[in-house]
């Protein structure tokens, strides 16, 4: 219930529409702010799993390799099993919570999470959250 007031509150916060950008009135365009590198992927996967999601799983991991080995960096991949290494998953289930196996979590040099790509993964989408790194 509390969400659903600060939700209310929020979209009420503002009643008068935005000038389309380019317009007068309209705020100027804020630059992106660029993203950081990744470092490192970690991904959690489940070991015992229907056929559904071992394809699923199998998939994200061809593609992830295909784009890997088109870059010049080279990023390390960590694979746990959160169904047989609990407790190794829970660090990462805790940076974010997966909906959906495989759930590849690209990190920083820090180690702090740069994106979170979940399901069938193409290799587009690795290649977009890899970025230039």
């Amino acid at each position: 219930m509390s969400r659903d007031i600060v939700l209310l509150l929020f979209l009420a916060a503002c009643s008068t529409p935005a000038a389309p950008p380019g317009e007068p009135g309209a705020a100027p365009l804020a630059a992106a702010a660029p993203r950081a590198a990744v470092a490192s992927v970690v991904v959690l996967e489940l070991q015992e799993s229907c056929a559904c999601t071992q394809e699923r799983q199998r998939a994200s991991r061809a593609a992830f390799d295909a784009t890997i080995a088109a870059r010049p960096a080279k990023v390390p991949l960590t694979v746990i099993h959160m169904d047989v290494e609990p407790e190794k998953a829970r660090v990462y289930q805790d940076l974010r919570e997966p909906v959906v196996s495989p759930a590849y979590y690209l990190l920083d040099a820090s180690g702090l999470l740069v994106a979170l790509l979940q399901g069938e993964i193409t290799g587009e989408q690795f290649a977009s959250a890899l970025g230039a790194s």
